[in-house]
This record gives structure tokens, C-alpha cells and sequence, in this order.
């Protein structure tokens, strides 16, 4: 797959990956199931629950231990109480990437903040790269994988532009525009909170994803001023350009831009 060679293509492009959580009741359950449908994605899929339960046509067991079989991905989608514990289930079957879709962290106030630092200490422990918390995911269109609850806009066009960013809602919003416009889409991701990993890295993996030849970011900030220029120089080197929008109102935010 494109860009094979980057230290986090087994998060973005995976070839299993495990829905945390899965549950018939859950409406992000349908949400993602129907996205490997209408990415008709190759990979393997796995449904995680307490019943070991098969969930909208995925395979279901009750632990990640319990698959026997190697998963690139952890989508997380269970309550933020039982986030520890499906962790430390995950890093035990010997998955290296979780991605986070509960809130209740980072976005949350004082509470959340330190509940986000003892959930990356744990992944930190684990040795685990952590997507989010408060994400919706991401979709990699040209090797059509969704790890995501952002969805498809049909049909799949020619994938040419990624979008990156840190709202969920404008990121499924600028997919379906560009859509609109007859624009296809190779990368569409959803940063969340950015507790580890953040826009700047997956900028970073666009820069040698072949399908990709422009970049648009929706940024409220960048946490890593010299990690951002650093994957920003690599785009620049491989002809990708990167058109940002950002927003704020203070005089902070607008010395930032």
C-alpha cells in the first residue's frame, strides 16, 4: 500500500482491525460497519463485546486475545469506563494502535484533562500510538480503508486532495463539498483531541502517500509548531501543497496564522 514504508502505515493502513465495543444498539456500530461495506474494504474485521456476539456481518469475540490472529487497529467505541481495560486488552493480543472515539477527556474541563493524561500514560506503558480520544476516525479512500464513523460519499471518486482535520464535523462536511465539486478525496481525517498523535503527523504519512496531491487542513491550533513544519517541508519536497484554514479570534490565535 501507499506509503508502506512510514512508521505509522500499519495505523493508516491497516490490514485488520478491531470495532471495541460493537454493539447491534450502538448507531456508531452502523455507522462503521456500513462504511466497510461501501469501501468494500479488503481487510479483516472483527467485532468486540462482552457476548463475543457477531455485530451487522462482523465476526464477533469477546476480547481481542481471543481473535487469534494479528490486528493492526483498535477502533475503540466503548464507554470511557471500560476505555483501561480494552486497552490493556488490545496491547496484550499485541495491537499497536488504538483509535479513540470516546469523549468525556481532553474537551471536558479540568476532569477530562487528567483522565486524557492517565489514558496516554497507560498507552505510553503499552507501548501503544493513540488516534484521539474524542475522534471520529479517519478514512483511507485510495486503499479503501475506513477506521472511521465519518461517512462514504458515494460513489468513491478518482482519490486527488486529503483533507486533515481537527473537527470531526467539518472533515465529514468538507468530504461531501469537495464531492459536490467533483473532487475526490484520498485521505479524510479526524484529529480529536490529539492527546499523542496529531495533525502534523498525518500530514506527515500524506507527504509519501502517492495518491495524494494536495493537502487541506481545518486547524483551531497546531500543538507542534516545529513537528508541523517538519512534515510541512516534506510535502513541500514531494510537490504537495497544504492550504490551511485557520480559525480563531485573538490576537494570539491571529499571530499564529
Amino acid at each position: 500500500m501507499a506509503g508502506s514504508e512510514h512508521p505509522l502505515a500499519t495505523l493508516f493502513a491497516p490490514r485488520s482491525i478491531a470495532i471495541v465495543g460493537a454493539t447491534e444498539k450502538s448507531p456508531w456500530s452502523g455507522f462503521i460497519a456500513r462504511n466497510f461495506r461501501d469501501f468494500q474494504y479488503p481487510g479483516k474485521v472483527f467485532a468486540i463485546n462482552r457476548g463475543g456476539t457477531d455485530v451487522l456481518g462482523m465476526k464477533g469475540y469477546s476480547s481481542c486475545q481471543s481473535v487469534g490472529e494479528p490486528i493492526d487497529v483498535a477502533f475503540i467505541t466503548v464507554p470511557q469506563s471500560a476505555v483501561p481495560d480494552a486497552l490493556e486488552d488490545a496491547a496484550a493480543a499485541g495491537v499497536r494502535n488504538a483509535v479513540i472515539l470516546t469523549s468525556g477527556y481532553g474537551e471536558a474541563g479540568a476532569t477530562g484533562i487528567a483522565m486524557q493524561a492517565e489514558l496516554l500514560d497507560r498507552a505510553r506503558r503499552l507501548g501503544m500510538n493513540i488516534w484521539g480520544p474524542n475522534s471520529l476516525g479517519f478514512n483511507n479512500m485510495s486503499a479503501r480503508t475506513p477506521v472511521s464513523a465519518i461517512p462514504a460519499v458515494l460513489p468513491l471518486l478518482e482519490p486527488r486532495i486529503a483533507i486533515v482535520s481537527q473537527s470531526g464535523a467539518t472533515a465529514s462536511e468538507l468530504n461531501e463539498f469537495a464531492h459536490s465539486q467533483n473532487i475526490g478525496t484520498s485521505f479524510v481525517a479526524a484529529t480529536g483531541n490529539e492527546g499523542q498523535l496529531s495533525l502534523s503527523d498525518v500530514v506527515d504519512y500524506l507527504g509519501d502517500h502517492a495518491e495524494t496531491r494536495a493537502i487541506a487542513v481545518f486547524a483551531e491550533s497546531i500543538r507542534n509548531p516545529a513537528r508541523f513544519e517538519q512534515a510541512a517541508r516534506r510535502a513541500r519536497a514531494a510537490a504537495k501543497p497544504i492550504v490551511i484554514l485557520k480559525i480563531g479570534r485573538s490576537e494570539l490565535a491571529t499571530e499564529v496564522a
